[in-house]
C-alpha cells in the first residue's frame, strides 16, 4: 500500500499522530468547569435577587440568636447565609462579587491550559515543549488566582461581619484547611511539571545516544 493511501499516515507520507482516548481525556477537567458554572450562577443569583451569599465561620450562639430572632438555632462552625444588598456597604458587596469573578476567570483560563497539556499527553506529545510551558502557566495563573481570591475574600468577608455586627462572633471566613489545599493544588501542578521536565531530559538524552 502506497503511503498515500495507507490510513495510519498523512498525505505528505509521514506517520499520523495517534489519538489515544478520542477526547476522553477532557473527563478530568469537567469538576473545573462545574465549579466555575457554579460559582457563576451564585453571581447572576446575587444581581437578580439583589442578595449575597456570604460563607461566615461563627464561633457561638450569640450571633444565631440576633440573626434569628431570639429563636433558640444555634449556628456553629462554617455556614452560609444569603443577606441583602441593603444590610451591606458597597465596597463589601464589591469585594465579594470581584472575588467570585476572579475565582471564575482562573479556572477557566487553567482548565483551558489544562485541556492541552492533557491532549498533548494522550497523543504521545508529553514531554514536548508545550506541555511544560503551559503547565509553567497553569502554576502562575493559578497561584495568582487564588491569591486575589483569598485576599479579596477574606477582606469582604471581614467587612461583611463588621456591616451585620457580627466581627466579635465570626472567625476568619478562610480557613486554614482551605490554604492548605490550594497549596497542595498548586505544589501538585509544579511536580507534574518538574517530572516532564526531566522526561523531555532524559528523551532528549536517548535520542541523542541513538
Amino acid at each position: 500500500m502506497s503511503p498515500s493511501t495507507d490510513p495510519a499516515r498523512s498525505g505528505t507520507g509521514k506517520p499520523r499522530a495517534k489519538r489515544a482516548g478520542a477526547g476522553g481525556e477532557y473527563l478530568v477537567l469537567l469538576p473545573a468547569v462545574f465549579l466555575a458554572g457554579d460559582v457563576l450562577g451564585s453571581i447572576v443569583r446575587a444581581v437578580r435577587h439583589r442578595e449575597l451569599d456570604v460563607t461566615l465561620d461563627f464561633t457561638d450562639d450569640a450571633a444565631a440568636s440576633a440573626l434569628t430572632e431570639g429563636t433558640a438555632v444555634p449556628l456553629r462552625g462554617m455556614a452560609e447565609l444569603s443577606i441583602p444588598f441593603g444590610d451591606l456597604a458597597g465596597v463589601t458587596i464589591g469585594m465579594l462579587i470581584a472575588a467570585k469573578i476572579i475565582l471564575v476567570l482562573g479556572l477557566i483560563i487553567c482548565s483551558w491550559w489544562a485541556g492541552r497539556v492533557l491532549n498533548r499527553v494522550a497523543e504521545g506529545r508529553a514531554f514536548a515543549d508545550q506541555p511544560i510551558i503551559d503547565l509553567g502557566r497553569i502554576f502562575w495563573v493559578g497561584g495568582s488566582t487564588l491569591m486575589l481570591h483569598g485576599g479579596l475574600l477574606l477582606l469582604g468577608s471581614n467587612l461583611a461581619t463588621r456591616d451585620l455586627g457580627l466581627a466579635e462572633h465570626v472567625n476568619n471566613s478562610v480557613s486554614t484547611l482551605d490554604i492548605f489545599t490550594a497549596l497542595a493544588i498548586l505544589g501538585a501542578v509544579e511536580v507534574v511539571r518538574r517530572a516532564f521536565v526531566s522526561g523531555k531530559k532524559a528523551h532528549d538524552e536517548l535520542e541523542g545516544v541513538i
